[in-house]
């Protein structure tokens, strides 16, 4: 199967990663490489871990009612 395996974090990774976008939503290329290396991953990976992660506060907020 040529299917692409799913990336697993470990929990004190998502802590960082938690940490960093409640600081700062979007990273520049410097900042993200830093991180990357801080907690081993590559820079793609965390890239796409802020791209998700916006989009899943993008659509929290939009379930949210409207009063």
């Amino acid at each position: 199967d040529s299917k692409r395996k799913r990336t697993t974090f470990t929990a004190i990774q998502l802590l960082v990663l938690e940490n960093k976008y409640r600081e700062q939503q979007y990273l520049s290329r410097i900042d993200r490489a830093r991180l990357a290396v801080d907690i081993c991953m590559t820079e793609k990976q965390v890239k796409t871990w802020f791209q998700n992660r916006r989009s899943k506060d993008k659509d929290m907020q939009n379930s949210l009612p409207m009063n």
